[in-house]
């Protein structure tokens, strides 16, 4: 279980190596058609996991995964409802998303408990 501090800099570290190769190699960056937060949020997700651990004693794992399902269920009703049928290149872009907004609040919220509670 990593530190609120130790999890910082390993966000850093990455947003900084992909800001590096996004900078080096713009083309192939393009072509990815990825945002830095699409790969963060991997590594938030893992510090909301632990983050949760250290707050609340339990991990909200498992709450953010049936969020997540309820998410897709509802964007699948609402682009089929609207659309009339459902295309998944623009599903899973609308949900990636929406997933990395949802990660990166619920880390912040987190983060700023772990502080408070650390002071």
């Amino acid at each position: 279980m990593l530190e609120w501090w130790e999890q910082l800099i390993i966000l850093a570290v990455v947003w900084l190596i992909l800001s590096l190769i996004r900078k080096k190699w713009p083309s192939f960056w393009r072509r990815l058609h990825v945002k830095r937060l699409d790969i963060v949020v991997i590594p938030l997700f893992i510090g909301v996991c632990d983050l949760s651990t250290q707050v609340f004693k339990l991990s909200l794992f498992p709450y953010i995964v049936f969020l997540l399902a309820v998410m897709g269920i509802l964007i699948i009703i609402g682009m089929v409802s609207q659309n009339g049928d459902l295309i998944y290149r623009t599903f899973f872009l609308y949900f990636w998303r929406l997933t990395d907004i949802l990660i990166l609040v619920i880390y912040i919220v987190l983060l700023g408990l772990r502080l408070f509670k650390y002071l």
